[in-house]
């Protein structure tokens, strides 16, 4: 997947933004979309103007990076910010899949 395509890329971006970027990516990654590099830093940067973006958020975020561990959407659906994104970035089939692969894990 071109997850490893980006990935250094996108820890430098999440270095000197605070991590919105790395998160934004990795929401398109685990949903298999295949945003374009350019397009994902742009819709990043409308993460980092949302303000539902939260400290707390901010530091599981950086222990997660921190530690090399994925970034799983559970997280930014905790923080509300799932709906928010689909609205933003377009990708509500990636959405339905998401929400699709949590049913099945719940049966």
């Amino acid at each position: 997947m071109r997850y490893l395509t980006y990935q250094k890329a996108f820890l430098t971006e999440y270095i000197n933004n605070g991590g919105f970027a790395t998160r934004a990516f990795k929401v398109v990654v685990d949903c298999g979309d295949t945003l374009p590099e350019n397009t994902l830093r742009a819709r990043a940067s409308d993460l980092l103007q949302h303000p539902k973006t939260q400290k707390a958020l901010k530091a599981r975020l950086t222990r997660k990076i921190d530690n090399g561990s994925r970034v799983p959407m559970r997280l930014l659906q905790q923080a509300g910010l799932v709906d928010y994104a689909v609205k933003t970035w377009g990708i509500a089939d990636a959405y339905a899949l998401y929400q699709k692969k949590q049913c099945e894990n719940i049966e």
